[in-house]
């Protein structure tokens, strides 16, 4: 997926974040690293048993382009 690509989408979700990224991270990961507050460019909010999951399109664009570590924390709101 390219910046146009992802600037297009009305709302990213998990599976587009993971597609642009190809395959710097998978799913899975994106997910856990979002719930447990590990991941700078998404976070995940807890509504009864399921999760929703807010994508930032900036920071995933500043995160592949290689300004985050890894492990970095997600940004204070």
């Amino acid at each position: 997926m390219t910046d146009a690509e992802l600037d297009a989408l009305p709302k990213i979700r998990p599976r587009d974040a993971v597609a642009y990224l190809q395959g710097e991270m998978d799913l899975v990961t994106l997910r856990y690293r979002a719930q447990r507050g590990r991941c700078p460019f998404c976070t995940a909010e807890r509504r009864g048993n399921k999760y929703t999951y807010r994508i930032n399109g900036a920071l995933l664009k500043r995160y592949k382009a290689g300004e985050f570590h890894p492990n970095a924390k997600a940004p204070a709101r």
